[in-house]
């Protein structure tokens, strides 16, 4: 078993985790698990198990899915309503006049503070589909006129948020909530639409109960069997006899206790396995991100590079 996992691990790294992880540096993660079974289990077999299942998405594939987030969520939808009132045209000449002038009346915004992922994903977002610069915008750039009176930008009939990650919803609503207000004031008309590559079923629900967001869609939804530790994960159907569920919740609760105390899941319980090229979600299981605390401090496999601004 320790073989096969090692192998699936290396060969992981070469395809998809970009070379990021050479052995040695597995081996100093593993070394700060109990080397000797427990009750008949490995605690480094059980780690091994857990990042061999661990999903990591590269600058390649987060670029192929931007392009389908754009194909599916906005291109497709204008190219329907054009063919639908054309008596289902397929003549590109006559659509492309109409879908451009669609287009043109929505603009794309990035999810957080400039810093931060949301943003950071607009430039490949606008570099695969082949947009204009002109349809990316500022939160502030939004409002024309005075204080007083003032007003959207003109012609706009949709708002595009875009983000890379959704686990509890908790960025999405804070972020949202005076700008979604403050739109609404102004304009009812105007679509305001919330579409995460990656979210949990969980999070999409709050963002969709706690804002004013006219829609909401991730291109990959997480349900429940991606909490890796839970009863219904989907990681742990049809396992080897070395390897034990309850064995495996017990460890990552016990380390992640230890070295993120406020969400040794993490955050929002989540339990995820999943990182991209740019970041690790702290909503991935903190023995594979944290560098853990001053009394326990932790080598990660995955290092994340935090917000600096706490939980």
């Amino acid at each position: 078993m320790d073989d096969e996992l090692q192998a699936k691990i290396k060969t992981l790294n070469e395809l998809i985790w970009e070379g990021r992880l050479p052995w040695t540096d597995v081996g100093r993660w593993l070394s700060q698990y109990a080397p000797s079974p427990d009750n008949g289990y490995s605690e480094q077999l059980h780690a091994l198990f857990l990042l061999s299942q661990f999903s990591f998405f590269n600058a390649t594939l987060m670029r192929t899915l931007l392009r389908a987030l754009f194909r599916d969520f906005v291109q497709h939808p204008i190219i329907v309503r054009l063919r639908k009132r054309r008596h289902h045209t397929l003549d590109w000449n006559i659509l492309e006049p109409h879908y451009t002038r669609a287009l043109n009346r929505i603009r794309f915004i990035g999810v957080g503070n400039p810093s931060e992922s949301g943003t950071h994903l607009l430039y490949y977002f606008r570099q695969e589909n082949r947009l204009s610069t002109n349809l990316f915008v500022h939160p502030h750039e939004l409002f024309q006129g005075s204080a007083a009176a003032p007003r959207l930008l003109g012609g706009i009939r949709q708002l595009v948020f875009l983000d890379d990650f959704c686990g509890s919803g908790t960025q999405a609503i804070r972020y949202s909530k005076r700008l979604l207000m403050r739109i609404r004031e102004i304009s009812d008309a105007t679509r305001l639409s919330y579409y995460p590559l990656f979210a949990t079923t969980s999070g999409l629900d709050r963002v969709r109960s706690r804002t004013l967001f006219t829609d909401v869609q991730a291109l990959c939804e997480l349900d429940e069997s991606f909490r890796a530790i839970d009863a219904s994960s989907r990681y742990f159907r049809n396992i080897p006899p070395s390897i034990n569920q309850e064995f495996a919740a017990e460890m990552c609760h016990r380390y992640g206790s230890l070295i993120e105390p406020r969400a040794p899941l993490g955050f929002g319980k989540c339990q995820l396995l999943l990182g991209f090229s740019h970041n690790i979600p702290n909503n991935t299981l903190p023995i594979f991100w944290s560098t853990g605390t001053t009394d326990h401090p932790w080598n990660p496999i995955f290092p994340r590079y935090t917000k600096g601004a706490g939980w």
